[in-house]
């Protein structure tokens, strides 16, 4: 029986040492994803800026269509 409990607990052990190291490695790994992602967002955002002032009646045109549609959803 006690041998039981032993291994029970070493089994126990070993799979929270390895969370332990799957935590720690999220932990590290979440900011260089954050960064990646903000870069990302960044340059989309700079790619619609400029088609906005290349395009500005296209852009005026899609406003005011999602604008509609999205009026037309919420009225129902």
């Amino acid at each position: 029986m006690a041998t039981k409990v032993v291994d029970v607990t070493n089994e126990l052990e070993t799979r929270f040492d390895g969370l332990k190291d799957n935590v720690k490695h999220l932990v590290d790994e979440v900011p260089e994803k954050a960064s990646a992602i903000r870069a990302q967002a960044m340059s989309s955002i700079e790619y619609l800026g400029e088609q906005i002032k290349k395009h500005p009646i296209a852009a005026l045109g899609i406003a005011f269509g999602a604008g509609f549609l999205v009026m037309r959803l919420v009225r129902r």
